[in-house]
């Protein structure tokens, strides 16, 4: 098949060229920084949030494995095997529970077959406000005194 038309030759190099999909898996995320703001507790006190991730490649992606910065941060997926295009969420969640008021960040690794994307590493960060705990009663600061 010849074509003589020069229009029709260049539409056909700019879609080989600019049109082909990614081959492989792709782990996509909205964010790697994730804002949770300030974050106040006066008693322990776990802040969830829920990562969406998505697979912008033509193969299945494979979310092979977590890792936190500490043994307060969890992290679980809904499915660990997304297909092309498919969406899903990875379920974070971060317990607060040291009498302090400090800045935090937390890092999540995420370990998949993406070639060019792992691992990825996803920041949680935010202000942790401690509160002092307010007791009513007689009772409830004799407790907390003898503690």
């Amino acid at each position: 098949m010849t074509f003589r038309n020069p229009l029709v030759i260049m539409a056909l190099a700019l879609s080989t060229a600019c049109g082909h999909a990614v081959k492989g898996p792709v782990l996509a995320l909205d964010s790697t920084v994730i804002n949770l703001d300030t974050v106040s507790y006066n008693t322990p006190r776990v802040v969830k949030y829920d990562l969406r991730v998505r697979n912008k490649g033509d193969v299945n992606l494979v979310l092979k494995d977590f890792r936190v910065d500490c043994d307060c941060t969890k992290a679980e997926a809904d499915t660990c095997v997304l297909a092309p295009g498919e969406t899903s969420l990875i379920h974070v969640s971060i317990q607060f529970f040291i009498p302090q008021s400090e800045p935090f960040a937390k890092q999540l690794t995420i370990i998949t077959n993406d070639t060019v994307n792992t691992p990825l590493n996803v920041t949680f960060r935010g202000y942790a406000k401690f509160l002092k705990p307010v007791y009513n009663t007689p009772s409830q600061r004799q407790r907390y005194s003898q503690q």
